[in-house]
C-alpha cells in the first residue's frame, strides 16, 4: 500500500533562470533612473548657472512728433527728388485727396470720393456726309404727296380709322416714382457728387455693393455644401425642374451693421436656407449707408428673393436669378 502524503516536485531549472532575469532587469532599471536623476542634478546645480541664456533687451527708441516746419522742410524736399514716383506728386497735392461726402450728396461710392462736375451730352445733330463740316444738321426735306388711290384703280378709298374708345376701367395704382432724366435735357448735371455711371438712381452705389458680394457669397456656400443640399434634396425627394424660392429679410441701422437677418420664405431644404443667409451674414456690415434710405428713422429693411432652379446637371457659372 503507497504511501499517501503529496510527493514534492524538483524545482525545474528553467523557472529558476527566469526569476533570476527579472531580477538583474529590475536592477538596470533602478541604477539607470539614479545615473539620469544624478546628471540632471549635476547640471542644474553646476553647469547651469554658468551658462549666458538671456540676452540684453535691446535699446528704448524715443518716438518724437515733428513739427510743421519741419514737416514743410521734408514736403519740399520729397517733391523736388527726381528719383521718386512721378505720381507721388499729384497724390500730396490737396485737391486729389479723399475729401468727406458733403451732406447733400445723393450718391455714395466705396471710398466717398468727389469729383469735379460733369454735364450729359444733349441733342446734336447728325455729321454732315458731304464733308462740308459745321453742325448744320442735316437739309430739309420736302414731304412726299400722299397717293389717291382712287386714281390708281385700286377700287374706292378705304374707310378711315375711327379712333378708339378710351376705357372707363379704374386705373391701376401707379409704380413708384423714380428720377428719369428725357434725352437731350441736361437737367440732371451733377456735380461734386460720386458718377459710377448712376444717374438714373441715386443709391445706385450702395446696391452695387450689395448685390455683388452677396451673390459671389452664395455661389461659394452652394459648391462648399453642394454634397448636403444634394443629399437633403434626395431625402425630401425634389425632382428636376423643380424651383425652390428663398427669401431673405434684413434689417440696417444707419452705421451700415446687420440689426437681424430672417428667412421669410423656405426652400423646405434647410441646408440651402442656411447658405442662404450666410450668404449676406457673411459681409458683416454696409458702410456708409445713404442717409436719405432711412427716411427718418433708425433702421432700414430689405428683402432679396433667390430661385433656384433643380436641374440633374452640376452647378453652373452663371449668375444666380437674384430679384430685388
Amino acid at each position: 500500500m503507497g504511501s499517501t502524503l503529496p510527493q514534492q516536485l524538483p524545482e525545474l531549472p528553467w523557472i529558476a533562470s527566469v526569476s533570476r532575469r527579472k531580477k538583474v532587469s529590475w536592477r538596470r532599471f533602478a541604477a539607470a533612473v539614479v545615473i539620469v536623476i544624478a546628471l540632471h542634478l549635476f547640471f542644474i546645480f553646476f553647469v547651469a548657472p554658468y551658462l549666458e541664456l538671456g540676452s540684453t533687451p535691446p535699446a528704448r527708441t524715443e518716438v518724437t512728433q515733428i513739427s510743421p516746419e519741419k514737416l514743410a522742410q521734408l514736403k519740399q524736399k520729397i517733391l523736388k527728388n527726381e528719383q521718386l514716383n512721378p505720381m507721388l506728386p499729384q497724390e500730396m497735392r490737396e485737391d486729389f485727396k479723399t475729401k468727406e461726402a458733403s451732406k447733400d450728396a445723393k450718391l455714395m461710392s466705396k471710398f466717398n470720393q468727389t469729383v469735379p462736375k460733369e454735364k450729359f451730352a444733349g441733342l446734336q445733330n447728325d455729321a454732315p456726309l458731304d464733308g462740308s463740316g459745321g453742325g448744320g444738321g442735316k437739309p430739309k426735306q420736302e414731304p412726299q404727296k400722299k397717293l389717291d388711290l382712287s386714281k390708281l384703280g385700286l377700287g374706292t378709298k378705304l374707310p378711315k380709322l375711327q379712333p378708339e374708345q378710351q376705357n372707363s376701367a379704374p386705373v391701376g395704382p401707379e409704380g413708384p416714382k423714380t428720377p428719369y432724366r428725357p434725352r437731350g435735357i441736361d437737367k440732371n448735371s451733377l456735380e461734386n457728387e460720386n458718377l459710377l455711371n448712376a444717374a438714373e438712381s441715386k443709391y445706385f452705389s450702395f446696391f452695387l455693393r450689395l448685390e455683388e458680394p452677396i451673390i459671389r457669397n452664395w455661389f461659394f456656400l452652394l459648391r462648399r455644401n453642394a454634397p448636403e443640399i444634394h443629399s437633403e434634396m434626395a431625402s425630401h425627394r425634389v425632382q428636376a425642374g423643380t424651383d425652390l424660392p428663398i427669401t431673405i429679410e434684413f434689417v440696417l441701422d444707419r452705421q451700415g451693421n446687420f440689426h437681424t437677418i430672417e428667412i421669410i420664405e423656405s426652400s423646405t431644404i434647410p441646408a440651402l436656407d442656411m447658405a442662404t443667409r450666410d450668404s449676406v451674414r457673411k459681409l458683416g456690415s454696409l458702410p456708409n449707408p445713404p442717409p436719405d434710405l432711412f427716411d427718418g428713422g433708425q433702421y432700414y429693411t430689405r428683402r432679396l428673393r433667390f430661385m433656384v432652379h433643380v436641374s440633374e446637371a452640376p452647378i453652373s457659372d452663371s449668375r444666380p436669378d437674384l430679384s430685388w
